[in-house]
């Protein structure tokens, strides 16, 4: 090892030990007073009416009114979103089995429940 080297790893602890001996932390210093009274709040214990949840069988899905131009891919994207296939729209009306390219103009379809309706 070279004199240099040697100087080197010296003034590079002296420099550690330095910034770690004179590192100067702030100190803060807070003075609470304590309160005059004391408030204790205590809980309401009434009872809170839950309502009953409604079986998903007997909630009234939401209907579509076909009207001129419309495809079961243009139902399934308007009302699902985009990249949801046609056969959510078939599973929700089990009576288009069979006549998936052929919709009644004016028919009404149902939307599947698991689609947020978009309009």
């Amino acid at each position: 090892m070279t004199a240099a080297g040697i100087i080197l790893i010296i003034g590079m602890g002296l420099g550690g030990l330095g910034s770690f001996l004179f590192l100067h932390t702030q100190t803060l210093t807070a003075t609470v007073t304590p309160p005059s009274s004391v408030v204790i709040a205590t809980p309401s214990l009434q009872a809170t009416p839950i309502p009953a949840a409604v079986p998903a069988k007997l909630l009234k899905p939401a209907t579509y009114t076909v009207k001129s131009g419309d495809n079961l891919s243009f139902l399934a994207k308007k009302f699902c979103g985009r990249g949801t296939p046609w056969q959510v729209m078939v599973k929700a009306n089990p009576h288009l089995k069979g006549r998936e390219d052929y919709i009644d103009i004016g028919e009404v379809s149902n939307i599947s429940q698991r689609c947020g309706i978009k309009r």
